[in-house]
């Protein structure tokens, strides 16, 4: 017996790839990068076009915000803690895994 066709849930496909983060190559090609941008823009999700370079460039500014951050109530703190009830505002899995980051 085949299991039922259910179709897609696109409001759980959010965050950052976990398994393939890196090229594999360290590039993607000048030829591709036309037709990287077309199916990029015809995704049902925002999507880029992304060298190794342009990653790496993102994560440290990452790292460089987070670690020059004043403000020591960040979402992440106020929903650990739970300050002000916010676990009851929050949306339950994709807050308390993301953060907030991914919306």
């Amino acid at each position: 017996m085949r299991p039922y066709k259910m179709p897609k849930a696109h409001r759980y496909i959010r965050g950052e790839e976990e398994v393939h983060i890196d090229l594999l190559h360290r590039q993607y090609g000048i030829v591709v990068e036309r037709m990287l941008r077309i199916v990029a823009h015809k995704l049902p999700f925002p999507a880029a076009v992304m060298t190794q370079e342009m990653i790496e460039k993102q994560r440290e500014e990452e790292k460089r915000l987070e670690k020059e951050n004043e403000n020591r109530f960040t979402f992440k703190y106020i929903v650990q803690n739970n300050m002000m009830g916010s676990r009851f505002w929050a949306k339950k899995e994709l807050d308390l895994k993301y953060f907030g980051k991914y919306d």
